[in-house]
């Protein structure tokens, strides 16, 4: 059985569970700094399985990730056989979510594919109220 997290509910437990922002490493300077910041997606939980827990069956996860403000796309490697409160880990070449370094246009990564990418060392603007 295929399980996707996706949607809203998807967003909540990658993005409300697991995700992290942090600020970028490299501070803007001058008086009126401009904040910046990275995304990056750690880990995530399995909360329950499709369908019976019997064997041969098993659930094989994948994470998708749009941001469309930013014209990019991440889906990350497949974990087989995750059970319910399992804690899977993303790869560090591919937990980045927003900004994605060396990334033209719009675009679509495939961690399945062996793909990875990471953050932008100067991070994404921010906004200041």
């Amino acid at each position: 059985m295929k399980t996707v997290i996706g949607g809203a509910l998807g967003a909540y437990l990658l993005l409300g569970a697991v995700a992290h922002a942090q600020p970028a490493h490299n501070p803007p300077s001058g008086l009126n700094p401009e904040p910046r910041f990275k995304l990056e997606a750690l880990r995530f939980k399995a909360l329950n399985e499709t369908g019976l827990d019997v064997w041969p069956l098993s659930d094989e996860v994948y994470v998708s990730i749009h941001v469309p403000t930013h014209r990019v796309a991440t889906r990350s490697k497949i974990y087989n056989d995750v059970d319910a409160g399992e804690t899977k880990h993303f790869p560090l070449d591919q937990s980045c979510i927003l900004p994605i370094a060396d990334l033209s246009g719009p675009r679509t990564l495939h961690g399945e594919n062996g793909e990875t990418w990471r953050c932008s060392e100067g991070g994404a603007p921010g906004e200041s109220h």
